[in-house]
């Protein structure tokens, strides 16, 4: 028969026994932890990593025009 509350046969110890905060701990104080820099990545990387599409504007390949705007928005005055 089921019980009036779903719950009821869990206790804060759980099924094992054990504490609830014993699931995770980890193995340094969360308070140490620090975020690290953001690793700059060039601004026209996907450009460099990518196959070049066959797109051409004006008989001008496409990553030869985007490449311009793509390391304008990286740079550091903007």
């Amino acid at each position: 028969m089921a019980s009036a509350e779903p719950f009821s046969e869990f206790d804060e110890f759980g099924e094992l026994g054990e504490p609830a905060s014993a699931f995770y701990s980890p193995g340094v104080p969360l308070d140490r932890l620090r975020p690290r820099p953001a690793a700059a990545a060039p601004a026209d990387l996907l450009l460099r990593m990518l196959e070049p599409p066959a797109v051409r504007v004006r008989h001008i390949p496409l990553v030869d025009l985007l490449r311009k705007p793509y390391r304008e928005l990286g740079s550091p005055d903007r």
